[in-house]
């Protein structure tokens, strides 16, 4: 599967005091520039990615453990899979509010890309065998895991590296 990241790069454009007149041509050539680098294509089944995803799952049981010391203003998020109608994958967030030897419930933090029959704030039980990656946001701001998202700073670090700027 190819997929499609962003990341979150946001180019202010600076106008000298008194200009009246915009550049456009330099306008273009920004934004132009700024998706080039906000976005890029890696394939899902990356050896990088593939290792994230099993250490995610191998890993799991320590997510367990945090979760049942239930931190004071952590914040404990799964990555799951979902599929459409037609089985096209997609992996989200939700921000965790229950976890057991079997299942993981939560609510999506963010409204899915695809149709999944879920949406934005939606409560959800899954069975553990569909987490893909964890996070634990503690109340210090230090995070723990995020594997997928290691891999995929790596890959756009190695494709920006590559001149693909």
């Amino acid at each position: 599967m190819l997929c499609v990241v962003g990341i979150g790069v946001r180019v202010l454009l600076r106008y000298e005091a008194g200009s009246h007149r915009r550049d456009r041509q330099h306008e273009r050539e920004v934004k132009a520039e700024q998706e080039r680098a906000a976005t890029f294509e890696f394939d899902d089944n990356d050896p990088k990615i593939l290792a994230a995803k099993t250490e995610a799952k191998r890993r799991l049981p320590e997510f367990g453990k945090l979760y049942a010391q239930h931190e004071p203003g952590a914040a404990y998020m799964v990555q799951a899979m979902f599929y459409t109608s037609s089985n096209q994958e997609d992996h989200e967030w939700l921000k965790v509010d229950s976890f057991d030897s079997l299942n993981v419930s939560g609510t999506f933090m963010e409204e899915p890309t695809v149709a999944i029959g879920h949406h934005l704030n939606e409560r959800v039980t899954i069975p553990q065998a569909d987490v893909v990656d964890w996070l634990v946001k503690h109340s210090d701001g230090t995070r723990e895991c995020n594997f997928i998202g290691s891999a995929v700073e790596q890959l756009f670090a190695e494709h920006m590296a590559a001149g693909h700027k």
